[in-house]
């Protein structure tokens, strides 16, 4: 059964190291540092409470800025990216926030093809030299 609920660092940390298309590997330190002054959210997927995917997101004004999404690829497509977003999702309108913002580089179009699946539209692009690495923002609006 795939549940989504609440995590910590240390199940992310267990995730990080499985995601194949990330090149560089964040370190608790980065995790801590980047985050340190956002009270972040971290939003982690389970298969029998084997941490399988997450989210870290803040608060940032009157939204929820996603940060960085992980699934482990042996878990995609079975609906953990869909069930983590649905807790976040409730984590924002708990909060009284409007919306829910995310950025994902032009190569994982299946990201951006799941973001839009779950409602989310493109609202920017910032090119980059790398190609790949261009970032497609997105929101999606919380009504």
């Amino acid at each position: 059964m795939i549940e989504a609920r609440t995590g910590n660092l240390d199940d992310v940390l267990s995730i990080n190291s499985e995601i194949p298309e990330w090149t560089t590997r964040f370190s608790r330190e980065h995790f801590e540092e980047f985050l340190k002054d956002k009270n972040p959210e971290i939003v982690v997927g389970y298969s029998e409470d084997k941490p399988i995917g997450f989210i870290v997101s803040y608060t940032e004004g009157d939204h929820l800025k996603i940060w960085v999404i992980g699934v482990d690829p042996g878990f995609r497509r079975q609906g953990i990216f869909r069930a983590m977003h649905k807790y976040c999702e409730t984590i924002a309108k708990n909060k009284g926030l409007s919306k829910i913002e995310l950025d994902i580089a032009k190569c994982r179009e299946s990201m951006i093809s799941a973001s839009r699946a779950l409602g989310y539209h493109i609202v920017g692009v910032e090119h980059k030299e790398d190609w790949p690495n261009t970032r497609i923002f997105l929101e999606k609006p919380l009504y």
